[in-house]
């Protein structure tokens, strides 16, 4: 073959036919190697082509293999279709991925076999097909989900007629004997079963969706605060409850009985989820704005996005895994060797019935997280008493009154104030709190001290606001660390106008 010799490819007939394909076009011949291309595959595969052989367009644990398939293919060439209904992927040449249907039309030209090769970018139609199983799948679990909340419904409903008559005649025989009767322990045994059994059944009706609410405008806040004192005789000895209760928040329309159930129910697990020698339970609340994509995530799709109350209860326990997770709030599924498996799958029925979501973030070891939103009053309009907060800020310092102080200056100034005693707590309050901006740490602490504590935070988040302080001189105190403009110094003691002046500073990004 002479140098000057022209291929039947180079042809402007063959180039126009080609290029009149809206397909990506490839003329391969039997080595594998691209010797034509159109503009529909260069800018298919994001540039030139010619000269690559086809297994470079290939992921690369199918090139190898490809090898093999091609040689094959050439011993017995025929048109075929190839990645119809299979996941088929090509590779372009930034390196990214992209599904494909490629079809193959080998022809002889002289002594040559070649493959033309049609290639089709299917990622739209892969990315509606991906759509439309989510959303089956979304419709079969609420339809399963549905027919559950009305069996339940319909044998709370039941039950309860039936407690009624077991209830009462119990304690209308119970008037009818004298106390000392024999009969009277037995009775009073019964009627205190049939008590818990009707809690059992509101259990049911509220996972139903048909609890009975009687709605007003509440306080969030006001109510956990409320709760918290019932739940003082629960906590065990080995168990810290901290809570963060922000004042001023959008109430929600919402029955305060039902909201106190969801409240203790969540607690009450977070505590048991304990099996440490030390635990920590983690309540807070607050305001939020979401979008349509953080409520599908969290499988409330049919709530509006807009502003939310939220109710936020973490552990430090030994979390679940993804199996267990999946299916905390089936109905009748426990963990426990002594539950019902009823109270967490009422908690997501009271919330849905509030027009609210729910949902647990865990992992082995690393403790749960629930949160729950519920829809905020007037959204999008704040409270006349609702003060403007410039920040949040972590305050870490194992001296209560030193504590005290900053808190009352900070929300003085308008700032968010979340509290911890030492190191240790201050990262696991990082962990489970979004949005802090500063964080105002001493550096001698028991446990964790701040040295230690600031290399997690910074591991955490590297552009983190830190504000370190110590009875120290700044040179002395922190000569072992490496100063950035995200680690300031505030030596104590320090006055009011000092320490709003250095976290103004701080959330500004200003220098020092």
């Amino acid at each position: 073959m002479s140098g000057n010799e022209t291929h039947f490819w180079e042809s402007a007939g063959f180039r126009l036919a080609l290029d009149a394909s809206p397909l990506g076009m490839l003329l391969i011949d039997r080595s594998g190697c691209i010797v034509a291309e159109n503009s529909a595959a260069a800018e298919l595969f994001g540039g030139e082509l010619l000269g690559l052989r086809v297994e470079d367009l290939l992921p690369k644990e199918m090139a190898q293999r490809h090898v093999g398939l091609r040689e094959g293919f050439h011993k017995a060439p025929s048109r075929r279709a190839m990645g119809v209904g299979r996941d088929l992927h090509a590779v372009r040449r930034d390196g990214s991925r992209f599904p494909v249907e490629i079809g193959l039309n080998p022809f002889t030209e002289g002594e040559q076999t070649y493959v033309l090769a049609s290639i089709s970018d299917i990622s739209v139609r892969v990315s509606q097909h991906q759509v439309r199983e989510k959303q089956m799948a979304q419709a079969m679990e609420s339809q399963r989900l549905r027919s559950l909340g009305l069996m339940a419904g319909g044998i709370a409903h039941d039950f309860n007629n039936l407690l009624v008559g077991i209830l009462g005649n119990a304690s209308f025989a119970a008037q009818l004997i004298e106390n000392d009767h024999p009969a009277m322990e037995c009775l009073d045994d019964l009627q205190l079963a049939a008590e818990r059994a009707s809690d059992l059944a509101r259990q049911m009706l509220a996972y139903s969706g048909k609890g009975r609410f009687v709605v007003r405008p509440l306080d969030v806040a006001d109510l956990l605060s409320e709760t918290r004192l019932l739940l003082r005789s629960q906590v065990p000895s080995h168990v810290r409850v901290q809570y963060k209760l922000p004042e001023g928040m959008a109430l929600v329309q919402a029955d305060a009985a039902q909201l106190q159930q969801v409240f203790s129910n969540l607690v009450t697990n977070a505590i048991q989820a304990i099996d440490k020698e030390e635990g920590l339970v983690r309540v807070q609340c607050g305001e939020v704005v979401v979008d349509a994509s953080y409520l599908d995530q969290m499988g409330a799709g049919d709530l509006s996005a807009g502003r939310y109350v939220f109710i936020e209860v973490s552990d430090n326990g030994s979390g679940m895994n993804t199996k267990v997770v999946a299916q905390i709030f089936e109905p009748f599924f426990t963990t426990k060797s002594n539950g019902h498996g009823l109270g967490l799958s009422a908690v997501q029925g009271i919330v849905k019935g509030h027009q609210g979501a729910i949902a647990v973030y865990s992992e082995p070891g690393l403790g749960t997280t629930f949160r729950v939103l519920l829809p905020a009053l007037d959204a999008g309009e704040p409270r006349k008493d609702e003060p403007i907060t410039k920040g949040r800020v972590l305050i870490v310092d194992d001296d209560n009154i030193v504590r005290g102080l900053a808190k009352r200056v900070l929300k003085h100034a308008g700032y968010d104030v979340i509290e911890a005693s030492n190191g240790h707590e201050a990262v696991e309050v990082f962990k489970a709190t979004a949005n802090i901006d500063v964080v105002l740490m001493d550096l001698t602490m028991p446990r964790m001290g701040g040295q230690e504590a600031l290399g997690l935070l910074r591991s955490l988040d590297k552009e983190l606001q830190v504000i370190l302080s110590s009875g120290f001189n700044e040179q002395d105190a922190i000569s072992d660390l490496r100063r950035d403009a995200q680690t300031r110094f505030l030596q104590k003691p320090y006055n009011a106008k000092a320490l709003a002046a250095i976290v103004g500073r701080a959330i500004a990004g200003e220098e020092e």
